[in-house]
């Protein structure tokens, strides 16, 4: 408790006594109340500076939370921020790279094509020389070195008209060709060149002739091996021109020669078989008189084997019958 004041003097004054203690009582008073406000007002003072304080240390936790908050935002700021710029970069960069691609592919498509016309142009230049080659082979009467040149080239490769005017003129030079070919062939083997006319008849043939040029090819080729004693090469010739052609021209000749050989060989039942075909159904032809008196002879001889009287064949044969 706070000491008592000492009680002031009493005014030299000429007031009573009694107003005088009162009012000493009165200041005393005020004094006392003066001085518990001041010691209300310091504790209230230390309160305030302790609360103050205890503000200021909050603050101070409160700054350090903040700046601490404040710096976890900006690295988290900064990650996202980075990591947007990263993806950002990435998708463009992907983007970039899908669009090189992209622009590669078509330039080595472009490429590849600019590749393939220069190749295709090359052959269409490389075949359309070769066709002009062929035509002009055609002018010169060259028909086989034409046809050898139009078959090196790649019909694909050249155009509609150009193909069509050489197989016409081809087709035409080749029948022209074969044909000179064919006559010259026949005109040889009558004339005794025989093996002139074999070698041209050949020529005709490797120019790929119709059936009716073919017909006559083998028989005249029969013609000429026949007369050259080649008999193997003339059965086949003249077999060829039969089962290509049963009612050619050259039947009755064909046979004639076929009857020959058969003779030659020894086979005189075949022999006479062919004669008596000859006079029986080609009895108009050339040979037919021929072939008549083959037949008798082939069959005289018969008789003559078995000491006259009727014929009588070799062992295992039976004569034919007889013309009449």
């Amino acid at each position: 408790m706070p000491e008592k004041p000492a009680e002031p003097p009493v005014p030299e004054t000429g007031a009573p006594i009694s107003d005088v203690r009162r009012e000493f009582i009165e200041i005393k008073k005020e004094i006392i109340e003066s001085r518990n406000m001041t010691i209300k007002t310091d504790n209230l003072v230390k309160n305030l500076a302790a609360d103050i304080k205890q503000i200021q240390v909050r603050q101070e936790q409160y700054q350090k939370r903040y700046l601490y908050n404040s710096a976890v935002s900006y690295v988290l700021f900064i990650v996202i921020i980075a990591t947007g710029a990263w993806y950002a970069s990435e998708r463009r960069l992907s983007e970039v790279e899908t669009k090189l691609q992209e622009k590669a592919d078509e330039l080595a498509t472009l490429v590849k094509q600019t590749d393939e016309r220069k190749q295709k142009e090359s052959r269409v230049t490389r075949n359309e020389k070769l066709a002009e080659e062929a035509y002009d082979q055609i002018r010169e009467g060259n028909i086989d070195d034409a046809m050898k040149n139009w078959n090196r080239v790649e019909k694909e490769h050249v155009s509609k008209f150009i193909e069509k005017v050489m197989t016409a003129s081809l087709a035409e030079a080749r029948s022209g060709a074969l044909r000179k070919l064919v006559e010259k062939g026949e005109e040889s083997v009558k004339a005794g060149r025989l093996t002139e006319g074999v070698k041209l008849l050949d020529q005709a043939m490797m120019l790929q002739p119709a059936n009716d040029f073919i017909e006559r090819i083998h028989f005249w080729r029969g013609d000429a091996y026949f007369k050259l004693k080649k008999f193997k090469e003339a059965e086949e010739e003249l077999r060829k021109m039969s089962d290509l052609n049963p009612k050619s021209e050259f039947i009755p000749d064909a046979l004639w020669y076929q009857g020959q050989m058969a003779e030659i060989n020894g086979d005189r039942k075949t022999a006479m078989a062919i004669y008596d075909r000859i006079v029986k159904e080609f009895s108009n032809s050339k040979n037919a008189g021929s072939a008549r008196v083959a037949f008798y002879r082939i069959l005289n001889s018969f008789k003559g084997a078995s000491g006259g009287g009727a014929a009588s064949p070799g062992p295992g044969e039976s004569a034919p019958d007889l013309p009449r």
